[in-house]
């Protein structure tokens, strides 16, 4: 289906007369390089890697406070960690969230 909506956004964009050729083709360019994250991923079975993904993570199954606590400092890390990286198109840790069945564009990382 994603295949299909590109494929259909690049014949709308031959069709039309309002851009000039030169935005037509940055427009190309950025739909021929969009990453598609359907489904799960392979990752979320490899179990070494969630181990060291939530190696820092400590939970308690007595304090419901702390492990909110703990939670709460854990993603705030992990996405400080991650301010001057690159972007990294094809990683899942964003798009995690199998139960979620609802289509989006995410700008930043020009995914679908």
């Amino acid at each position: 289906m994603v295949g299909d909506i590109r494929t259909s956004f690049l014949e709308i964009l031959n069709e039309i007369d309002w851009m000039d050729e030169t935005t037509k083709q940055r427009a190309r360019d950025k739909a021929s390089s969009m990453e598609t994250h359907i489904g799960y991923p392979r990752e979320l079975l490899e179990n070494s890697k969630l181990d060291d993904l939530y190696s820092g993570l400590e939970m308690s199954p007595d304090s419901y406070l702390e492990n909110v606590l703990n939670l709460t400092t854990f993603g705030t890390d992990y996405a400080y960690s991650k301010l001057r990286e690159r972007v990294n198109k094809t990683d899942w840790i964003s798009h995690g969230r199998p139960a979620v069945v609802n289509a989006f564009y995410a700008p930043l990382e020009n995914s679908i």
